[in-house]
């Protein structure tokens, strides 16, 4: 069968397609070059890294603000990002605080009803969006047209829904059974059960092991004094990221986030949290019994934060493990076996040190020969490195990356609240800059100062059956799948 990987192939394509043509999102005044187009796909091996020439600049308000800014010009776009460090490990005695301090910024603000401000947004012809995660409980995004008519009451809406959200009793009736609501979608679901309510084995010390929206219990205890307690805190100038990006000058963009960081809470940032200990991990497999086509698992180990000097060693390692159909896991518990659909490897950005998963769904008889399975392969991977093929693959494959990386606004915002998030370099190219130099002997090292392989948190739910071996496929490919069906 012929195999591709999808990160690679279509990374190749974008660097194709910008060498060829100059992409109608360059700089203001830069020079467009004729370039002779490449006669095969091997001709990418022998390119040069081309790191894109965005500018980014950064400033403090006054108010303590931190602001990142690309500007572009190619289209009549403005897309903005405010982001607070107030995420679920900073509930303290109330798990699901932060959730719903986030929840109620959608129900309207002082004076305004959550009808209203709907309506304001859409006659705007505005795009917006929030979430919250561990680290961040206010991330809000914004895209509007530039023109000064659109941008300026656009932005005075999301001022107004930053800075005076509104604590009325129906506002927060609402938001405990929305809550609630998706408290029971999630125990539905394995994956979003084991990342939101399941972290206490991994991190049984630490608040990163707080259900992401609480408990049944919790919510129905938190008050309206404690919600406008955290919002005031929380949702400070000083704990703020503002990320600007689009059709605004310097002058432009510096006006804007003054604006925005002045109409928020006065107060300082919040203190980051304390790095948890790997050693205080609840090692070991946990299986939870549940009806189900297949077992779910989930191994877990805690690795470096975003701006540790080994991140980009460990993410280029979990790449060539678990990173596409390429990847080990792939290559020998889908191909070799034909147990599962997927498997996929991931190293999570999280501020503090935050986890390294591997999730995969197989039939049941294979629970406990996958996991071994899958212990070994990683324990070969300490022992001896990537190979050299598998580093020079997703080496190229990131070179790709650093082509598609100021492609659209929307590429280039999350990338600035990534570096804004962890003190980054101002570089949109630097983490795939560092891959090209690292070796594997830089790769094994960084792999065995944070990873163990007898340190694995398991998690599996599913039917108890009797086990039995993998089975060996003679002939590879994904219809010759005996059990695993694909997700959905």
């Amino acid at each position: 069968m012929n195999k591709t990987h999808p990160v690679l192939s279509n990374a190749l394509l974008a660097l194709l397609a910008t060498l060829a043509i100059p992409g109608p999102m360059a700089s203001a005044g830069a020079e467009r070059s004729t370039v002779n187009p490449l006669q095969s796909l091997s001709e990418v091996q022998h390119l040069a890294p081309t790191p894109t020439t965005r500018v980014i600049r950064g400033w403090k308000t006054l108010s303590g603000t931190k602001v990142l800014f690309v500007e572009t010009h190619g289209l009549p776009l403005l897309d903005v990002a405010v982001s607070f460090a107030a995420g679920s490990r900073y509930d303290g005695e109330q798990p699901g605080l932060a959730a719903m301090a986030l929840s109620l910024l959608n129900e309207g603000s002082e004076g305004k009803d959550v009808d209203t401000i709907l309506s304001a947004f859409d006659s705007l012809g505005l795009k917006i969006g929030n979430g919250i995660d561990r680290d961040h409980g206010g991330y809000f995004t914004l895209r509007s047209l530039s023109d000064e008519t659109i941008r300026t009451p656009a932005l005075q809406l999301l001022s107004e829904v930053l800075s005076k959200p509104s604590f009325t009793r129906d506002a927060i009736r609402r938001v405990k059974s929305e809550i609630l609501d998706r408290q029971m979608r999630q125990d539905a679901a394995f994956d979003t059960w084991v990342n939101h309510r399941f972290q206490p084995p991994l991190y049984p010390r630490h608040p990163y092991a707080q259900p992401l929206y609480g408990t049944r219990e919790s919510i129905g205890k938190i008050t309206t004094d404690q919600l406008r307690d955290f919002h005031n805190k929380a949702y400070s100038a000083g704990n703020a990221i503002i990320v600007l990006v689009g059709d605004l000058s310097l002058e432009q963009a510096q006006s804007i986030s003054v604006k925005l960081s002045d109409a928020l809470p006065k107060g300082p940032a919040l203190p980051p949290t304390a790095n948890p200990r790997p050693e205080d991990s609840l090692v070991g497999t946990t299986h939870i019994e549940r009806s189900s086509t297949l077992v779910h698992l989930d191994f877990a180990q805690i690795a470096a934060p975003r701006n540790h000097p080994d991140y980009v060693a460990l993410y280029v390692a979990s790449l060539i493990f678990g990173g596409g159909f390429d990847s080990r896991l792939m290559k020998v518990l889908r191909e070799q076996h034909g147990v599962t659909y997927s498997a996929e490897a991931q190293l999570k950005n999280w501020q503090a040190r935050g986890p390294f998963h591997i999730n995969l769904s197989t039939p049941p008889e294979y629970r406990e020969a996958v996991i071994r399975r899958v212990k070994r392969m990683f324990e070969q991977l300490l022992k001896d490195g990537p190979t050299e093929q598998e580093l020079q693959n997703i080496k190229l494959s990131l070179r790709g990356d650093m082509a598609l990386n100021g492609a659209s606004n929307a590429d280039i915002l999350q990338a600035l609240l990534v570096i804004a998030r962890h003190d980054l370099p101002l570089s949109l190219t630097d983490y795939a800059e560092q891959a090209q130099q690292l070796t594997r002997e830089m790769i094994k090292a960084a792999l065995n100062a944070h990873f163990d392989a007898n340190s694995w948190v398991v998690t599996s739910t599913g039917p108890s059956v009797a086990q039995q071996a993998l089975p060996d496929l003679q002939v590879q490919g994904p219809t010759c799948l005996p059990h695993a069906l694909p997700p959905g």
